[in-house]
């Protein structure tokens, strides 16, 4: 089965990242405490740094913070903002060393944030050398889910969520995933990415109908996506393993044709497959020739060449 064109992850982004206020310069009774002014000061400079983005310095002043004033009721959002920029400067273990601090303070204000931004960095690290982590990024996600099931971040937590599970080589979880999404979200900005990392998915499972049923759900809702021809192609491929023959073959030509479409090569060398299986040779030939020609440096070129002396 062909590769997905799209890497399974959708556009990367980061979560729960924005200016501080400054209005948090003069904080409130904590517990009846009150920040010194000095932690105010350092407070403040940290501030001033992210909000220049200039997320390095940011990041010190913030850990200076924590060292300096580990009893001041504004240490928890230091905590928070120093992850934040550690995430920010995509360290992600470091920021992850923050995160896990901030969540298990169940009051913390910003605790939903703070759950997926901590998840976001185990899985980033997961996808980064460090597979080891992908397991806790999968229960910081299902957390989430569970203790926020009607949240902000759900949404995202799934298709990540099925994601980590997919770079597990846990592709039955991460169709489960993918599937809540799809199923409880249809509003969400990820919908087309869940279905189509679930089609994928369902495919790379064999099972061709219930892949061919979700692309149907995308080739509707999703019209101008640009995976759209990809997806058209996964469609005549689940109609092939369906025997559906001659209507496989006319769709692998449809999309062959797209201009610039990447995997052309491989949607000819399937038609080419259709047209022997029906025993039109001198078709399949044509079109196993037409593919070494107009495809040099296609894996196919190879088989292609093979088949069609076959086929002549």
């Amino acid at each position: 089965m062909i590769k997905p064109l799209q890497n399974q992850l959708a556009n990367s982004c980061l979560w729960g990242i924005s200016a501080l206020i400054f209005g948090l310069f003069l904080a409130p009774l904590v517990g009846g405490e009150e920040s010194t002014q000095e932690a105010l000061n350092v407070y403040a400079e940290a501030a001033g740094f992210q909000n220049a983005k200039q997320y390095d310095l940011a990041a010190e002043e913030w850990e200076s913070f924590l060292k300096r004033f580990s009893k001041d009721p504004l240490f928890q959002k230091a905590q928070n903002y120093a992850g934040v920029c550690r995430l920010q400067l995509k360290e992600y273990e470091k920021a992850a060393v923050h995160f896990e601090q901030v969540v298990k303070d169940p009051k913390f204000e910003q605790l939903e944030d703070a759950f997926l931004n901590l998840a976001w960095c185990q899985y980033s690290s997961g996808q980064n050398g460090k597979p080891a982590l992908l397991p806790s990024a999968v229960t910081t996600f299902t957390t989430l889910v569970e203790r926020f099931p009607k949240g902000k971040f759900v949404d995202q937590a799934l298709f990540y969520l099925g994601e980590a599970q997919y770079a597990q080589d846990k592709k039955k979880e991460a169709v489960a995933a993918y599937k809540q999404l799809v199923d409880g979200h249809k509003k969400s900005t990820l919908r087309c990415d869940a279905l189509y990392a679930m089609g994928v998915t369902l495919e790379e499972l064999s099972d061709y109908p219930q892949a061919g049923l979700v692309y149907d759900v995308y080739l509707e809702e999703c019209p101008s996506s640009p995976l759209i021809t990809e997806v058209r192609m996964r469609k005549a491929e689940t109609i092939l393993q369906a025997g559906e023959l001659a209507t496989a073959a006319k769709l692998f030509a449809e999309v062959s044709a797209v201009e610039g479409f990447a995997a052309a090569d491989h949607a000819i060398y399937r038609q080419a497959y259709c047209a022997a299986q029906q025993e039109e040779f001198v078709i399949a030939g044509n079109l196993y020739a037409k593919l070494a020609t107009n495809f040099p440096k296609s894996g196919y070129v190879n088989a292609s060449k093979i088949s069609a002396g076959r086929s002549f």
